[in-house]
Protein backbone atom coordinates (compact mmCIF):
# COMPACT_ATOMS: atom_id res chain seq x y z
CA UNK A 1 0.00 0.00 0.00
CA UNK A 2 1.05 3.27 -0.96
CA UNK A 3 2.51 5.59 2.34
CA UNK A 4 -0.28 7.97 2.57
CA UNK A 5 2.53 11.18 2.53
CA UNK A 6 2.97 9.90 -1.12
CA UNK A 7 -0.51 9.85 -1.64
CA UNK A 8 -1.09 12.92 -0.73
CA UNK A 9 1.41 14.49 -2.69
CA UNK A 10 0.95 12.80 -5.61
CA UNK A 11 -2.72 14.53 -5.34
CA UNK A 12 -1.44 18.03 -4.43
CA UNK A 13 0.84 17.93 -7.91
CA UNK A 14 -1.70 16.38 -9.80
CA UNK A 15 -4.65 18.78 -9.33
CA UNK A 16 -1.65 21.34 -9.54
CA UNK A 17 -0.97 20.27 -12.92
CA UNK A 18 -4.71 19.82 -13.77
CA UNK A 19 -5.67 23.62 -12.62
CA UNK A 20 -2.70 24.93 -14.62
CA UNK A 21 -3.78 23.04 -17.92
CA UNK A 22 -7.09 24.74 -17.94
CA UNK A 23 -5.68 28.07 -18.17
CA UNK A 24 -2.78 27.75 -20.05
CA UNK A 25 -3.97 28.68 -23.24
CA UNK A 26 -6.20 31.75 -22.01
CA UNK A 27 -2.93 34.55 -21.60
CA UNK A 28 -2.07 33.90 -25.62
CA UNK A 29 -5.59 33.90 -26.21
CA UNK A 30 -6.08 37.20 -24.74
CA UNK A 31 -2.94 38.67 -25.72
CA UNK A 32 -4.33 37.63 -29.25
CA UNK A 33 -7.48 39.61 -28.65
CA UNK A 34 -6.15 42.65 -27.46
CA UNK A 35 -3.15 42.89 -30.34
CA UNK A 36 -5.22 41.56 -33.01
CA UNK A 37 -2.41 39.95 -34.71
CA UNK A 38 -1.07 36.58 -33.86
CA UNK A 39 2.05 36.70 -35.75
CA UNK A 40 4.30 35.83 -32.47
CA UNK A 41 3.20 32.17 -32.75
CA UNK A 42 4.56 29.98 -35.04
CA UNK A 43 1.98 27.83 -37.44
CA UNK A 44 4.41 25.13 -36.74
CA UNK A 45 4.38 25.20 -33.07
CA UNK A 46 -0.06 25.26 -33.40
CA UNK A 47 -0.25 22.60 -35.69
CA UNK A 48 2.24 20.07 -34.15
CA UNK A 49 0.69 21.14 -31.11
CA UNK A 50 -2.69 20.04 -32.41
CA UNK A 51 -1.67 16.81 -33.65
CA UNK A 52 0.09 16.61 -30.42
CA UNK A 53 -3.12 16.72 -28.48
CA UNK A 54 -4.84 14.71 -30.97
CA UNK A 55 -2.36 11.67 -30.38
CA UNK A 56 -2.40 12.18 -26.54
CA UNK A 57 -6.32 11.74 -26.98
CA UNK A 58 -6.10 8.54 -28.53
CA UNK A 59 -3.40 7.27 -26.53
CA UNK A 60 -5.18 8.21 -22.99
CA UNK A 61 -8.42 6.87 -24.10
CA UNK A 62 -6.67 3.56 -25.10
CA UNK A 63 -4.91 3.17 -21.69
CA UNK A 64 -7.95 3.90 -20.20
CA UNK A 65 -7.30 7.07 -17.72
CA UNK A 66 -10.36 9.44 -15.91
CA UNK A 67 -13.22 10.27 -18.58
CA UNK A 68 -12.41 14.12 -16.74
CA UNK A 69 -9.25 13.42 -18.34
CA UNK A 70 -10.71 12.84 -21.73
CA UNK A 71 -12.27 15.64 -21.35
CA UNK A 72 -9.82 17.99 -20.78
CA UNK A 73 -7.44 16.24 -23.45
CA UNK A 74 -11.24 17.38 -25.90
CA UNK A 75 -10.59 20.76 -24.05
CA UNK A 76 -6.99 21.21 -25.30
CA UNK A 77 -8.17 20.43 -28.91
CA UNK A 78 -10.91 23.07 -28.95
CA UNK A 79 -8.50 25.78 -27.56
CA UNK A 80 -5.70 24.42 -30.26
CA UNK A 81 -8.30 24.96 -33.23
CA UNK A 82 -9.15 28.48 -31.73
CA UNK A 83 -5.73 29.44 -31.58
CA UNK A 84 -5.15 28.49 -35.05
CA UNK A 85 -8.70 30.40 -36.19
CA UNK A 86 -7.25 33.44 -34.39
CA UNK A 87 -4.11 33.06 -36.26
CA UNK A 88 -5.50 32.79 -39.70
CA UNK A 89 -8.78 35.40 -39.41
CA UNK A 90 -5.96 38.29 -37.76
CA UNK A 91 -3.44 37.26 -40.62
CA UNK A 92 -5.81 37.49 -43.44
CA UNK A 93 -7.62 41.09 -41.69
CA UNK A 94 -3.59 42.24 -41.66
CA UNK A 95 -2.85 41.11 -45.32
CA UNK A 96 -6.17 43.02 -46.37
CA UNK A 97 -5.65 46.32 -44.48
CA UNK A 98 -2.04 45.98 -45.58
CA UNK A 99 -2.90 45.93 -49.28
CA UNK A 100 -5.12 49.21 -48.64
CA UNK A 101 -2.33 51.17 -46.54
CA UNK A 102 -0.05 50.51 -49.59
CA UNK A 103 -2.75 51.43 -52.09
CA UNK A 104 -3.57 54.57 -50.38
CA UNK A 105 0.16 55.66 -49.89
CA UNK A 106 1.29 54.74 -53.61
CA UNK A 107 -2.11 56.06 -54.82
CA UNK A 108 -3.66 55.96 -58.39
CA UNK A 109 -1.37 55.80 -61.72
CA UNK A 110 -1.11 59.57 -62.92
CA UNK A 111 -1.55 61.05 -59.49
CA UNK A 112 0.54 63.43 -58.47
CA UNK A 113 2.56 63.30 -55.10
CA UNK A 114 1.30 66.85 -53.14
CA UNK A 115 4.58 65.94 -50.66
CA UNK A 116 6.74 66.30 -53.62
CA UNK A 117 4.79 69.32 -55.25
CA UNK A 118 5.47 70.97 -52.19
CA UNK A 119 8.18 69.56 -50.65
CA UNK A 120 9.99 73.32 -50.88
CA UNK A 121 7.28 74.66 -49.12
CA UNK A 122 6.91 75.55 -45.48
CA UNK A 123 3.88 73.68 -43.72
CA UNK A 124 3.69 76.79 -41.04
CA UNK A 125 3.03 80.35 -42.05
CA UNK A 126 5.76 82.69 -41.53
CA UNK A 127 8.42 79.56 -41.34
CA UNK A 128 10.74 80.78 -43.80
CA UNK A 129 13.49 77.94 -42.92
CA UNK A 130 11.93 74.55 -41.95
CA UNK A 131 13.47 72.26 -40.17
CA UNK A 132 13.34 68.99 -42.30
CA UNK A 133 12.33 65.69 -39.48
CA UNK A 134 12.22 62.20 -41.12
CA UNK A 135 9.36 60.02 -40.18
CA UNK A 136 8.42 56.87 -41.01
CA UNK A 137 5.15 55.47 -42.03
CA UNK A 138 3.97 52.20 -39.97
CA UNK A 139 0.82 50.35 -39.23
CA UNK A 140 0.20 52.24 -36.19
CA UNK A 141 0.47 55.86 -38.24
CA UNK A 142 3.41 58.39 -38.04
CA UNK A 143 6.55 58.43 -35.67
CA UNK A 144 9.82 59.30 -35.38
CA UNK A 145 12.92 57.75 -36.82
CA UNK A 146 13.94 57.91 -32.55
CA UNK A 147 11.68 57.36 -30.46
CA UNK A 148 12.81 57.49 -26.36
CA UNK A 149 13.00 53.62 -25.33
CA UNK A 150 10.37 51.83 -23.10
CA UNK A 151 10.44 51.56 -19.44
CA UNK A 152 11.66 47.83 -19.85
CA UNK A 153 12.27 47.42 -16.24
CA UNK A 154 8.29 48.12 -15.00
CA UNK A 155 7.28 45.84 -18.45
CA UNK A 156 10.08 43.11 -16.87
CA UNK A 157 8.68 44.04 -13.16
CA UNK A 158 4.84 43.39 -14.22
CA UNK A 159 4.93 40.21 -16.16
CA UNK A 160 7.21 38.74 -12.71
CA UNK A 161 4.16 39.79 -10.67
CA UNK A 162 1.69 37.88 -13.21
CA UNK A 163 3.55 34.91 -13.08
CA UNK A 164 3.69 34.72 -9.12
CA UNK A 165 -0.05 35.52 -8.91
CA UNK A 166 -0.89 32.74 -11.55
CA UNK A 167 0.97 30.40 -9.74
CA UNK A 168 -0.19 31.22 -6.31
CA UNK A 169 -3.90 30.55 -7.72
CA UNK A 170 -2.96 27.21 -9.31
CA UNK A 171 -1.84 26.06 -5.51
CA UNK A 172 -4.19 27.39 -3.73
CA UNK A 173 -6.56 24.91 -6.41
CA UNK A 174 -4.51 22.03 -6.08
CA UNK A 175 -4.34 22.56 -1.83
CA UNK A 176 -8.39 22.96 -2.08
CA UNK A 177 -8.89 19.70 -3.85
CA UNK A 178 -6.15 17.91 -1.49
CA UNK A 179 -8.34 18.95 1.14
CA UNK A 180 -11.46 17.82 0.27
CA UNK A 181 -9.62 14.48 -0.82
CA UNK A 182 -7.53 13.82 2.33
CA UNK A 183 -11.49 13.52 4.11
CA UNK A 184 -11.22 10.26 2.60
CA UNK A 185 -7.80 8.55 3.10
CA UNK A 186 -9.04 6.46 5.27
CA UNK A 187 -10.49 4.48 2.02
CA UNK A 188 -9.07 4.78 -0.56
CA UNK A 189 -10.52 3.78 -4.06
CA UNK A 190 -9.55 0.09 -5.28
CA UNK A 191 -6.82 -0.01 -8.50
CA UNK A 192 -6.17 3.69 -7.95
CA UNK A 193 -2.71 4.68 -9.41
CA UNK A 194 -2.54 7.31 -6.66
CA UNK A 195 -3.59 11.15 -6.91
CA UNK A 196 -2.09 11.61 -10.23
CA UNK A 197 -5.01 14.14 -11.56
CA UNK A 198 -4.30 12.64 -15.40
CA UNK A 199 -3.64 8.74 -15.01
CA UNK A 200 -5.53 8.15 -11.62
CA UNK A 201 -8.03 5.45 -11.09
CA UNK A 202 -7.33 3.64 -14.60
CA UNK A 203 -9.25 0.80 -15.74
CA UNK A 204 -5.96 -1.15 -16.69
CA UNK A 205 -3.40 0.79 -15.71
CA UNK A 206 -0.85 -2.33 -14.88
CA UNK A 207 -0.98 -3.31 -18.58
CA UNK A 208 1.43 -2.15 -21.84
CA UNK A 209 -1.29 -1.16 -24.16
CA UNK A 210 0.93 -1.10 -27.24
CA UNK A 211 -1.11 1.38 -29.56
CA UNK A 212 -1.65 3.73 -26.23
CA UNK A 213 2.28 3.75 -25.86
CA UNK A 214 2.95 4.26 -29.52
CA UNK A 215 0.26 7.09 -30.00
CA UNK A 216 1.63 8.81 -26.43
CA UNK A 217 5.33 8.23 -27.93
CA UNK A 218 3.89 9.95 -31.19
CA UNK A 219 2.22 13.14 -29.05
CA UNK A 220 5.47 13.56 -27.38
CA UNK A 221 7.27 14.04 -30.73
CA UNK A 222 4.97 16.39 -31.39
CA UNK A 223 5.12 18.62 -28.34
CA UNK A 224 9.00 18.95 -29.14
CA UNK A 225 8.84 20.04 -33.12
CA UNK A 226 6.47 22.11 -31.78
CA UNK A 227 8.74 24.21 -29.43
CA UNK A 228 11.47 23.73 -32.54
CA UNK A 229 9.09 25.90 -34.49
CA UNK A 230 8.65 28.72 -32.00
CA UNK A 231 12.34 28.62 -30.94
CA UNK A 232 13.59 28.84 -34.83
CA UNK A 233 11.20 31.40 -35.70
CA UNK A 234 11.89 33.72 -32.34
CA UNK A 235 15.74 33.21 -33.23
CA UNK A 236 14.74 34.51 -37.15
CA UNK A 237 12.93 37.23 -36.34
CA UNK A 238 15.19 38.01 -33.19
CA UNK A 239 11.98 39.71 -30.92
CA UNK A 240 8.88 37.83 -29.49
CA UNK A 241 6.98 40.63 -29.24
CA UNK A 242 3.46 39.67 -28.94
CA UNK A 243 4.34 35.98 -27.78
CA UNK A 244 3.09 35.42 -23.90
CA UNK A 245 5.45 34.14 -21.48
CA UNK A 246 2.89 33.41 -18.55
CA UNK A 247 1.54 30.58 -21.40
CA UNK A 248 4.80 28.96 -21.65
CA UNK A 249 5.67 29.73 -17.97
CA UNK A 250 2.12 27.50 -17.34
CA UNK A 251 3.58 24.56 -19.33
CA UNK A 252 6.37 24.60 -17.46
CA UNK A 253 4.50 24.13 -13.92
CA UNK A 254 1.85 22.06 -15.49
CA UNK A 255 4.48 19.60 -16.69
CA UNK A 256 6.91 19.50 -13.98
CA UNK A 257 3.57 18.88 -11.44
CA UNK A 258 2.24 15.97 -13.72
CA UNK A 259 5.65 14.78 -13.86
CA UNK A 260 6.19 14.57 -10.41
CA UNK A 261 2.40 13.48 -9.67
CA UNK A 262 3.68 10.40 -11.04
CA UNK A 263 6.89 9.95 -9.27
CA UNK A 264 6.03 10.91 -5.91
CA UNK A 265 3.73 8.30 -6.05
CA UNK A 266 5.61 5.15 -6.89
CA UNK A 267 9.40 4.69 -8.71
CA UNK A 268 9.07 0.86 -9.41
CA UNK A 269 10.44 -0.67 -12.60
CA UNK A 270 7.45 -1.57 -13.65
CA UNK A 271 5.15 1.50 -13.06
CA UNK A 272 7.59 3.95 -14.15
CA UNK A 273 7.61 1.82 -18.02
CA UNK A 274 3.44 1.75 -18.22
CA UNK A 275 3.57 5.55 -17.61
CA UNK A 276 6.87 6.43 -19.03
CA UNK A 277 5.28 8.04 -22.19
CA UNK A 278 3.42 10.12 -19.99
CA UNK A 279 6.35 11.53 -18.23
CA UNK A 280 8.10 12.07 -21.12
CA UNK A 281 5.01 14.32 -22.46
CA UNK A 282 5.15 16.11 -18.92
CA UNK A 283 9.24 16.86 -18.65
CA UNK A 284 10.34 16.83 -22.29
CA UNK A 285 9.41 20.29 -22.99
CA UNK A 286 10.34 21.62 -20.36
CA UNK A 287 13.68 22.86 -21.22
CA UNK A 288 12.30 24.04 -24.92
CA UNK A 289 9.72 26.15 -23.10
CA UNK A 290 12.13 27.61 -20.77
CA UNK A 291 14.32 28.81 -23.95
CA UNK A 292 11.58 30.41 -25.62
CA UNK A 293 10.55 32.31 -21.76
CA UNK A 294 14.47 32.81 -22.09
CA UNK A 295 14.50 34.20 -25.68
CA UNK A 296 11.32 36.68 -24.51
CA UNK A 297 13.26 38.33 -21.65
CA UNK A 298 16.35 38.02 -23.96
CA UNK A 299 14.72 40.15 -27.09
CA UNK A 300 12.23 42.17 -25.07
CA UNK A 301 14.49 45.41 -26.26
CA UNK A 302 13.88 44.86 -29.70
CA UNK A 303 11.64 45.69 -31.52
CA UNK A 304 10.71 43.59 -35.02
CA UNK A 305 11.77 45.43 -38.09
CA UNK A 306 8.53 46.68 -40.30
CA UNK A 307 8.48 48.16 -43.72
CA UNK A 308 9.00 51.79 -43.88
CA UNK A 309 8.71 54.31 -45.77
CA UNK A 310 10.14 58.29 -45.75
CA UNK A 311 7.35 60.89 -46.90
CA UNK A 312 9.27 63.50 -46.29
CA UNK A 313 9.62 67.38 -44.55
CA UNK A 314 7.04 68.21 -41.90
CA UNK A 315 8.11 71.15 -40.22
Amino acid sequence: MVPIVNLLLSRFFGYLSFSVWLVVFIPQLYLNMVNRSADSLSLGLLVFWTFGDLCYLIGSACQGVLFTTLLLSVYFILLDLVTLGQYYHYNQSGTVKGAASRSALIGKPGDVCPTAAREATPLLAGQSDPTITLVEVEAGGLSPLTAKPPSHNRELFRTLGTLAVLACLCMLVAMFNVGFFSLGLGRPAPNSNGGNAFLSDRRDDSHFHLFAQLCTWIAVAFYLGSRMFQIAKNYTAQTCEGLSVAMFFLCIVGNSSFAASVLVYSVEPHYIFINLPWIATGTGTILLDAIIMGQCFYYRDRVPERPSVIVGPLG
